[in-house]
């Protein structure tokens, strides 16, 4: 699978793009454009559409250290649960592993 782009990410706040952490070599990267001026969602929704994409390399992190600290068993996961809801989302956001 294709690694994303690594974090952390930050939210221009004029233009709602979030951006990957300059590269001293080259140009920042766009990650997400959460501004759509033909949208009908309001701007507060947009800005917090934007924070929670700047989150999602913390919050994928935060997930992987939850299921290696807990070793969550699929056999006795229920979705809903801490370990389990955090390696369900893990293997919606890549190839389903943790990497411990």
């Amino acid at each position: 699978m294709t690694q994303p782009t690594p974090g952390p990410w930050m939210i221009n706040q004029e233009t709602q793009e979030v951006y990957a952490e300059p590269d001293p070599k080259g140009p920042s990267i766009v990650v997400a454009d959460c501004c759509n001026a033909n949208a009908p969602d309001s701007d507060k929704e947009q800005e917090a559409n934007a924070r929670l994409i700047a989150a999602a390399p913390m919050l994928y992190r935060a997930c992987e250290m939850n299921v290696c600290l807990h070793k969550a068993d699929d056999t006795e996961c229920h979705a809903d649960e801490g370990p389990c809801a955090a390696r369900a989302a893990i293997r919606k956001a890549s190839d389903g592993l943790a990497r411990c």
